[in-house]
């Protein structure tokens, strides 16, 4: 019995913590969108390979790229926000965008044959000093006058140059997502050692939150997370501050809990999501199962 019990408190405190991290999750993505973070970071990765404003600018006006900012569907309640450039350019765009800025940098009294590899590079030569300039000459060479390997190898250089781009965003977004989970803590008062306490002696609530936990194992978590998605679950309102901080080590138990949540939930909805279902498959096996008198009165 004692060992179902804290197995159960595991079970109620995961979940829990599964219903925060989408929540914080949801925030996350309205925060994303509303300073159009996706889009910031990719203009400002172009900056840094290309280094300047001009070409930079050149790029956004090209009409493949602009044709970037209006694919996708973004979700219905951020289409306010939606950013007029792109959140994301693929390398076989951004490969005919450099070569149609190369091209309008080229003599038109020479006779060049912009759609040559020679003629790219008689047209680099116009661009000034830069990533660009150097990643063309570098292409060309080993394109030998081959223009399809030439855009090929240039579509593998920008996805080099953009690997970077994942990780910025992923940090930026972590720091985002770590404050957020910090004031969903503090707001509902998702304070860890608090709850553990609260789920082992308050039978009523442990059993509401393992009931919940048993229907959202059986659920997958997109369904799990579209049946929750804008809606606060009774187990989080049944949270809240009741309690007056008075001594030194409630103040630091409480700051120590609160962090131990947001820690939690940073570590997003699919993770404990995961770790749910690995639990409530543990708590199954561990049901001792019914005798025959049991089973018996069961049925009469």
């Amino acid at each position: 019995m004692f060992g179902s019990t804290i197995l159960d408190v595991f079970v109620g405190l995961i979940f829990i913590y599964l219903i925060l991290s989408l929540i914080c999750t949801q925030i996350n993505e309205l925060i994303a969108a509303t300073i159009k973070l996706r889009a910031k970071t990719l203009e400002g990765a172009i900056f840094s390979i290309l280094n300047n404003r001009e070409l930079v600018s050149e790029i956004y006006k090209n009409s493949i790229v602009q044709g970037s900012a209006h694919s996708g569907n973004a979700p219905a309640y951020i289409g306010v926000f939606e950013s007029n450039k792109p959140s994301y350019i693929s390398s076989q765009s951004i490969a005919f965008a450099f070569m149609d800025v190369v091209q309008a940098r080229c003599p038109t009294d020479r006779g060049i044959d912009v759609r040559s590899v020679a003629g790219m590079i008689t047209c680099a030569e116009q661009l000034p000093d830069g990533d660009l300039k150097n990643a063309i000459f570098a292409i060309a060479q080993k394109a030998q006058n081959d223009v399809n390997k030439f855009r090929s190898d240039l579509e593998d250089w920008f996805d080099d140059s953009m690997a970077r781009v994942t990780g910025w965003y992923k940090k930026r977004i972590q720091v985002i997502g770590f404050i957020v989970a910090l004031v969903i803590s503090v707001a509902v008062n998702a304070d860890t050692i608090e709850l553990t306490n609260r789920i082992y002696k308050d039978t009523t609530f442990r059993n509401a939150v393992v009931t919940s936990a048993e229907g959202a194992s059986k659920k997958t978590l997109q369904d799990f997370s579209a049946e929750n998605s804008g809606k606060m679950n009774a187990e989080i309102q049944m949270l809240g501050w009741n309690k007056p901080l008075v001594s030194v080590y409630d103040w630091a138990a409480k700051i120590l809990g609160l962090l131990l949540t947001t820690i939690a939930i940073s570590l997003g909805a699919p993770f404990w999501f995961d770790v749910l279902n690995k639990f409530m498959n543990a708590r199954l096996a561990g049901e001792k199962p019914k005798t025959a008198a049991e089973i018996r009165k069961g049925n009469g």
